[in-house]
């Protein structure tokens, strides 16, 4: 009997010493013994609750969960913990954490809690191994149940969310969104599964009710069996880093619009760019319109830069080589010949190189922007032949009014003289006479092209019938078969027939003079753009070369042995001042095309 109250006293005493609640319940849920930590809680003395039932002091609301989760558990099942509001004698309500719970042979309950609802900072538990868990962190932290309800929260929690203890103690956590519960619900369901700590990005919110994105690390916390029985919650607010990530993501969204901008530009402009570099002999990059100019795979011109140079013109290979191989501090730029295609389709580059120096101060890089030259070289080879024909024109105005007075004294004289003396020399006279005076008409037309021009819209497809019922005769002289192949859609053409026709007939005669063995003439009309009228004269005669296709239209510059150059040079007058235009290209042995090309209406009609 004495050992027996000697194990009591002493049992009595640690249970008075111990920092947690300690409570003997019987199978109603009266206290039967209550230490010295519940009392002080309390603030009651041990004579005023013993016997009392401790669903007098158990909030209204948490009394039937009390009843069941403390009073009828499974003994064959580990307890579960929970939280739930506990009155004082003040009439204010605490938190109690029910930690644990047995029951005793005589069918008592023995219970351990803890009490989780600190009035102030001196209040406490600094010894608490939760207190010691949610505080060791900067991050803001909390301890909840499995049933997600708030244990305990630390400073910095308070600090982010804007939320007191007493605000969140027993209550499922208020920072959790509606619309993210279910998920808060799951996730503490998943680590009670796993046993195992998982970290996942939503969103909280403040008790100002600004919401915010976190990332969330959940671990689980066991007792001493290893069971998971609470939750530890470390937050992150993740503002300034989605800030900082926004903007990141929006620099390299700028970055890749400059970037596709300017290989949008690269990719698609005229001009040739490309980076050289010079101690690698190789280039970093070559623009598209390189491959469209040279009619080359862009990676045959970064396997072999010295495709540049093979297709440069054999008259300016030493000037280009010395051009792009001799390194120099200033920017330098050249025009010059190429070669576009396998057929020696003749080329007009400029080309700029700017020098890109390394730390050290060596040209390492050139950066080279060629641009195709061609048709403005075409352009001024027209000026500069425009220019000829004006000269010859003013030239011919002169000598036509000059010679026309006298040479008409002499034509009719020599009439007179023919009908008196029937001399036979008189008729050979009077022949040479009118070469003479047709040459003279065609200085005027050179003159004044614009004389008695009478421009009305006329088909062109029978204007070209009519030259080839007439020229026919000539042809076949020759052994040469002119063949029609016209575009019956065309529309009408505004022009003065007649010249037109003084144009086509002359390049037809051109076409029997160059096939001497004769051959075939190809006479064709289409549409360009539905905008002008195109007319192609094709022969099968044997060509010419570039350098004399472009001396074509010339003054005085003729293939013909006896040929004076002004019926081209006439041609060219008479379609210029119907605001149209001839090219000619030539390959030799194989024939030469004259294309003629009218706009369907004029701008000053």
């Amino acid at each position: 009997m004495v050992e027996m109250c000697a194990e009591q006293a002493a049992a009595k005493w640690f249970a008075d010493k111990a920092r947690t609640i300690l409570l003997l319940l019987d199978e109603q849920g009266k206290i039967k013994y209550a230490n010295r930590v519940f009392r002080q809680l309390m603030t009651i003395p041990y004579a005023t609750h013993t016997d009392q039932s401790l669903f007098h002091f158990i909030h209204e609301e948490d009394k039937e969960e009390v009843r069941k989760r403390l009073l009828l558990f499974d003994e064959d099942l580990p307890f579960a913990p929970f939280t739930s509001r506990l009155r004082r004698d003040s009439g204010r309500y605490g938190h109690l954490f029910w930690q644990q719970a047995e029951k005793t042979k005589e069918g008592w309950i023995q219970v351990m809690a803890e009490s989780i609802q600190e009035n102030n900072r001196d209040c406490q538990k600094e010894g608490s191994w939760l207190h010691f868990i949610a505080n060791h962190t900067e991050d803001p932290g909390y301890i909840v149940d499995l049933r997600g309800r708030v244990i305990l929260i630390n400073e910095s929690f308070e600090q982010l969310y804007g939320w007191k203890k007493n605000d969140v103690i027993g209550k499922i956590s208020p920072i959790v969104p509606d619309e993210c519960r279910q998920e808060w619900f799951d996730k503490i369901e998943s680590v009670c599964q796993s046993k195992k700590p998982i970290t996942f990005q939503t969103i909280r919110t403040k008790r100002d009710g600004t919401t915010f994105p976190v990332s969330v690390t959940l671990s689980p916390i066991y007792e001493r069996t290893g069971r998971v029985f609470l939750c530890l919650a470390l937050t992150k607010d993740l503002t300034e880093y989605f800030e900082t990530k926004l903007l990141v993501e929006q620099q390299n969204k700028v970055i890749a619009e400059r970037e596709k901008l300017l290989l949008d530009i690269t990719e698609n402009i005229t001009e040739m760019i490309s980076l050289f570099d010079l101690k690698l002999n190789k280039f970093l990059y070559i623009s598209p319109s390189y491959e469209r100019f040279f009619n080359t795979p862009l990676k045959k011109l970064y396997e072999n830069p010295g495709i540049i140079l093979e297709n440069c013109h054999p008259e300016d290979y030493e000037g280009v080589v010395k051009f792009l191989c001799q390194p120099t501090n200033e920017v330098k730029e050249l025009e010059y010949r190429v070669l576009r295609n396998k057929e020696g389709e003749p080329g007009w580059l400029h080309t700029k190189i700017t020098p890109i120096w390394d730390e050290d101060g060596t040209i390492s890089r050139w950066i080279n922007i060629s641009r195709d030259v061609t048709d403005l070289k075409k352009r001024e080879l027209m000026i500069r032949k425009w220019d000829k024909l004006s000269a010859v024109g003013q030239l011919a105005a002169g000598i036509a009014h000059e010679v026309r007075n006298p040479l008409t004294s002499v034509k009719g004289f020599m009439q007179l003289l023919a009908q008196e003396t029937n001399n036979k020399y008189t008729d050979i006279i009077l022949s040479e006479l009118e070469r003479i005076e047709f040459i003279m008409n065609e200085f005027l037309v050179l003159a004044k092209p614009h004389q008695d021009i009478q421009m009305k819209l006329s088909n062109m497809n029978e204007v070209l019938r009519e030259i080839v019922e007439f020229m026919r005769p000539e042809a076949l002289l020759y052994g040469v078969d002119i063949h029609m192949h016209f575009d019956e859609s065309l529309p009408l053409v505004y022009c003065e027939s007649k010249q037109i026709k003084q144009v086509i007939i002359n390049l037809i005669k051109n076409a029997i003079d160059a096939m001497s063995a004769g051959g075939n003439i190809y006479l064709k009309t289409g549409m360009i753009d539905n905008e002008q009228a195109a007319i192609e004269v094709r022969d099968e005669g044997a060509g010419m070369s570039t350098e004399r296709l472009e001396r074509l239209g010339e003054p005085f510059y003729s293939n013909k042995e006896k040929g004076t150059g002004l019926g081209l040079m006439m041609c060219y007058k008479i379609i210029e001042n119907h605001q149209g235009t001839i090219q000619f290209a030539s390959t030799e042995g194989e024939g030469t095309t004259a294309t003629v090309i009218l706009p369907f209406s004029h701008s000053d009609q």
